[in-house]
């Protein structure tokens, strides 16, 4: 028999097991022959509930294959002597797939305590029980789709027939039985597993013919001789009467029976307004003012220099997208799966130019993990994963410059609740956003700030069933080459940024000052600067983006059960958005903007049919309304009752937010690139 173990290893012992306590079953029925012998062969699909290592990996289907010589009759009373049996557990690929790759079995063995089988005659069934049902230490295949056959002997002790026996005696399966087994891996470390099977309704193996006992042989000749001779009389008679039967009965057999915001908003305006004019008042001249300074000079300078150091002249954002392959140590329900190659795609923007000391703000970053399809088919279909969502304690991201390297960490990057795709060959990615703090360029930064990623990070994630949650660590290490990209330096540094407003004019002093100033100004000097100073930036500070940038891309008549997706301008990549279905408010869940801009919902199965409207919510506030009609859903819908999140969703919006499963590791490589900024730009 085969068995796979999703990601434990201890499924392959299970499965070892399930094949010798299927085996004892098996073997339960099994007579040895009393006259003739007859072969019993048949195939049973059992269902077991394998467990390895403590992890639940699901119901597996095994099939057990019995076979076995018993008599071709019984007579009630009769005596069959203890009989060897055989018997061959077929395990399921999926199973051989997940011990030998996931947990790196290469052998197992096993045995059942409890293996048993029945013998039904005159309306009675009694069951007898087998000690000794196992299978010895046997390689698991490593080749994809070679059957992994499990083969399984015991003995069945001696069985007497009952005396109410009559017409047939039915030998058949046991209802359930249990096995423990023991999964090797190539280092000789094991993983403990078990299986529960219970058998289908036709557990009949074969009959055997109930008859009476044979008619006692004669002892006596069966010819008297005679008394008288017809002729002369002999002393002999002419025949020798036999004592023995004709036939010797035969006592023996003739055969022996074999045996699973872009751009943070500033809070101070890009022109810090002034509390002094933006022009001097200008005392009134006596005579037309000259073209030439008078000797007597103004009392401000003519070309005082600014207290700022000469800024360098602006250059443009830059945007940094990079891949890099994590090897990661995953461990879902307390049992290792062993080391995945995890995918990690950091994207974000960068300033294009930064000075020794100039402090870059907080910003936003965003990062793709790309899950392996084993990974991803073995959450489905062994542990019946759904969605998972997880986040990273020890994100960081690394700054090389002048000959030193710093680590900033990323205190909170996560990765919301997002599906798993369940079809075969569907990418399984998961969406992971965070904010870097702060970072002050050291003083001793030159040429170029090197970006790196994360040498490694650990991940706590979690899996959603249909039915309950299976706790998932990620362990991480990275590649050799981490870096991300860098950040030229230039400039003079910062010594003392100017924040407050200066005492100075905004503006340059003029260079014509009167010949003889009045004490008094021609003009009434104003309080304010001249012009109006705005209590906002002269560019937009980072506030929701406006709602002119949502679109809706899916029809607006849907059915309950639907997916409804949205398109949003660059401004809202990376933001997590809340979804209500209106009027009587609905919650639809929160999904994080994807890096295509897209975000997919899926409409309530319990919403009331009519026109309502979708309302799309940033941080509480309504930031677009959309209005929709549902109506009744055809017969071939297919929305599920309390799993809300669109299974397109995924594609749609980049991929789902920890494989483990799953799951938590793009949180993480997410963090290393959190130390970038993700420059925003608008939709036309």
């Amino acid at each position: 028999m085969r068995f796979t173990l999703l990601p434990s290893r201890r499924a392959t012992a299970a499965v070892a097991a399930v094949g010798l306590a299927a085996a004892g079953v098996v073997g339960a029925g099994f007579l040895s022959p009393a006259a003739a012998d007859q072969t019993l062969e048949k195939d049973f699909p059992f269902k077991c509930e394998v467990i390895a290592g403590g992890l639940n990996l699901g119901i597996q289907d095994i099939g057990v294959k019995a076979t076995t010589v018993v008599p071709d009759s019984v007579t009630p009373g009769e005596t069959i002597p203890s009989t060897a049996v055989s018997i061959t557990l077929t395990m399921p690929e999926l199973l051989r797939q997940s011990t030998a790759l996931l947990l790196g079995g290469r052998e197992a063995a096993g045995a059942s305590t409890d293996s048993a089988v029945t013998l039904t005659s005159g309306g009675q069934t009694m069951t007898v029980a087998i000690p000794e049902l196992g299978s010895a230490r046997t390689p698991i295949p490593q080749v994809a789709n070679e059957p992994w056959l499990i083969p399984a002997t015991g003995m069945v002790p001696p069985i007497t027939v009952p005396d109410y026996a009559t017409d047939t005696v039915v030998v058949g399966m046991p209802q359930t039985f249990n096995i423990t087994a023991t999964i090797y891996k190539a280092d000789d470390s094991t993983i403990p597993s078990t299986l529960s099977c219970t058998g289908p309704a036709d557990l009949a193996l074969g009959s055997i013919a109930v008859t009476e006992p044979t008619s006692e042989p004669t002892t006596e000749p069966t010819t008297e001789p005679t008394t008288e001779p017809t002729t002369e009389p002999t002393t002999e008679p002419t025949t020798e009467p036999t004592t023995e039967p004709t036939t010797e009965p035969t006592t023996e057999p003739t055969t022996e029976p074999t045996t699973e915001p872009t751009t943070e908003p500033t809070t101070e305006p890009t022109t810090e307004p002034t509390t002094d004019p933006t022009t001097e008042p200008t005392t009134e001249p006596t005579t037309e003012p000259t073209t030439e300074p008078t000797t007597e000079p103004t009392t401000d300078p003519t070309t005082e220099p600014t207290t700022e150091p000469t800024e360098p002249t602006p250059t443009e954002p830059v945007d940094l997208s990079k891949s890099f392959t994590y090897v990661c140590e995953v461990v879902a329900g307390g049992l290792n799966l062993g080391n995945h190659d995890i995918g990690v795609l950091a994207e974000t923007t960068v300033p294009g130019s930064v000075r020794p000391g100039e402090t870059i703000a907080e910003r936003g970053v965003s990062i793709t993990l790309t899950m392996p399809e084993l990974l991803r088919e073995s959450t489905v279909l062994l542990l019946g994963g759904r969605s998972a969502e997880g986040s990273s304690t020890d994100a960081a991201i690394t700054l090389t410059t002048g000959g030193q390297t710093s680590t900033v960490a990323i205190p909170n990057l996560s990765s919301p609740r997002t599906d798993i795709p369940q079809q075969a060959g569907s990418p399984w990615l998961i969406p992971a956003s965070g904010t870097v703090p702060s970072i002050t360029v050291p003083a001793y930064a030159a040429e170029s700030v090197a970006l790196g990623m994360p040498q490694d990070f650990t991940i706590a994630a979690t899996i959603h069933t249909t039915s309950t949650t299976l706790p998932a660590a990620l362990t991480c290490a990275g590649p050799s080459a981490l870096d991300l990209g860098s950040i030229p330096v230039s400039g003079d540094p910062v010594t003392n940024p100017t924040t407050e407003p200066t005492s100075e004019p905004t503006t340059e002093p003029t260079s014509e000052p009167t010949t003889e100033p009045t004490s008094e100004p021609t003009s009434e000097p104003t309080s304010e600067p001249t012009a109006e100073p705005t209590t906002e930036p002269t560019t937009d500070p980072g506030e929701e983006p406006a709602d002119d940038e949502v679109e809706l891309l899916s029809s607006d008549v849907l059915s309950p059960g639907d997916t409804i997706t949205f398109a949003f301008g660059p401004d809202w990549i990376g933001k997590e958005l809340a979804f209500e279905l209106h009027s009587e408010p609905i919650a639809m869940g929160t999904r994080v903007v994807s890096t295509s801009g897209e975000a997919s919902v899926r409409i309530p199965t319990n919403a009331p049919l009519g026109s309502h409207t979708v309302k799309v919510l940033s941080r509480g506030v309504v930031i677009a309304e959309v209005p929709v009609e549902i109506v009744a859903a055809d017969a071939s819908g297919d929305a599920s009752d309390d799993d809300w999140a669109s299974d397109d969703y995924l594609a749609a919006a980049g991929g789902p937010g920890l494989g483990v499963a799953v799951l938590g590791g793009a949180l993480v490589v997410a963090g290393a690139a959190v130390m970038l900024q993700r420059r925003r730009t608008r939709r036309d």
